[in-house]
């Protein structure tokens, strides 16, 4: 184990199983109405907060942690996350 990192393997596997009881426990105190709102400023809305999470776990996280178990020097993809939730038009899906 790296001894200079602030936590353990063990400790954020435990906070990644735990984070989708969570993350459906906060999005349904939202009422459904505020889910496609957009609250200015360049911020999203909660349902494209959700676009982003499943297009970062689909389109970001899964082929990077393979690339990196497969090619650990090889370069990463660039990514524009803003882009990505743009063109999957979460502002209108339901949640």
């Amino acid at each position: 184990m790296n001894e200079s990192l602030p936590f353990s393997l063990e400790s954020v596997t435990d906070r990644l199983e735990a984070f989708p009881v969570a993350l459906r426990v906060t999005v349904a105190m939202a009422p459904e109405q505020l889910h496609a709102w957009r609250p200015g400023g360049g911020y999203w809305s909660i349902l494209e907060i959700l676009a982003h999470l499943a297009l970062e776990e689909e389109q970001d996280f899964r082929p990077r942690i393979a690339c990196i178990l497969a090619e650990p020097q090889k370069p990463w993809s660039p990514i524009d996350p803003e882009a990505a939730v743009a063109s999957s038009d979460a502002s209108s899906k339901p949640a």
